[in-house]
């Protein structure tokens, strides 16, 4: 009887989900959870899996520290039933790189909508308006004006420190799962391949954030040392010195031979794994008549 309605229960969520009806979906996989737990017990394969459906239905619902929290009991019950070397911990593993690594990606994606939005407002007559762009942006921290506002609706914003430290803890949250599948499923099974692509995004998109990072402060730091040699003292002046500043923030980026050995090895990691994943994937597709590709591309 209670299996039955276990089976019932796992129906109407797929249902849910497939619907796009988040909030009910979210209610099932509750009662779902409720029933695993009080008939299977805590510490069975089917309750980390209801976990996992509790965790995935707060992720799509924006709430991300319910998620975070399902998703680790999920990996918790796994590791304790399974073991931390089979493929269910390796999925759950998985499941919380995709939890940090999409909220860096939806963090990114407003950036860039507000950013656009500041644009479209300097086509128009307010000259007040800021384009958002990373020079722009370090003038305004360095003439220190009107800031208050735009603090206000930041509650909901990621700084960049908050999403190189979550997209450092995807990476690992990949690699081990990556190392898992490879061992237990093979470096052509499309879990592998999906894991491995992840992680070399992931590892990629760290390197392009530090050297985002690194040319905004060198920009920053050409325009106060403008500023103190030629005694600048309103914005109007300082934005006619933004073009020097950026040429010689590149320059300097230029003459310091890029970036580090260490940022070096994880930019060739990640163009290692992406690589690795894209051949796998169209070596031994998915699905018939999907020919191989004619052309492919090389370093």
């Amino acid at each position: 009887r209670i299996e039955e309605e276990i089976l019932t229960l796992q129906s109407e969520l797929r249902t849910y989900h497939r619907h796009a009806a988040y909030d009910s979906a979210l209610d099932t996989a509750n009662q779902l959870l409720e029933k695993t737990s009080s008939h299977f017990g805590k510490l069975h394969p089917a309750t980390a899996s209801a976990c996992n459906n509790v965790g995935l239905m707060h992720k799509l619902l924006g709430n991300y520290a319910e998620a975070r929290e399902a998703y680790h009991e999920a990996l918790r019950v796994y590791g304790e039933v399974c073991g931390k070397d089979h493929a269910s911990y390796a999925a759950a593993l998985s499941n919380l790189g995709m939890l940090e690594r999409g909220r860096v990606l939806e963090s990114e994606a407003r950036e860039g909508e507000e950013e656009e939005s500041d644009d479209e407002e300097d086509g128009s007559d307010n000259n007040n308006s800021s384009s958002g762009s990373e020079e722009e942006t370090a003038l305004e921290e360095l003439m220190n004006k009107n800031n208050n506002e735009s603090n206000n609706n930041n509650t909901t914003k990621l700084s960049a420190l908050e999403r190189m430290q979550l997209n450092e803890s995807s990476i690992e949250y990949f690699d081990e799962s990556y190392r898992i599948r490879l061992a237990e499923l093979g470096p052509d099974h499309p879990h592998t391949i999906s894991t491995r692509s992840a992680l070399g995004s992931a590892m990629a998109a760290s390197v392009i954030a530090e050297r985002k990072g690194r040319i905004g402060s060198l920009i920053e730091s050409e325009l106060r040392s403008l500023q103190r040699k030629r005694g600048i003292g309103t914005k109007g002046e300082m934005e006619r010195h933004v073009p020097a500043a950026v040429a010689r923030a590149a320059r300097g980026m230029m003459e310091a031979k890029g970036s580090s050995k260490l940022t070096r090895r994880r930019w060739d990691a990640a163009e290692e794994h992406l690589r690795g994943a894209l051949r796998a994937a169209v070596e031994r597709p998915r699905g018939e008549g999907v020919g191989p590709l004619t052309f492919f591309p090389r370093r």
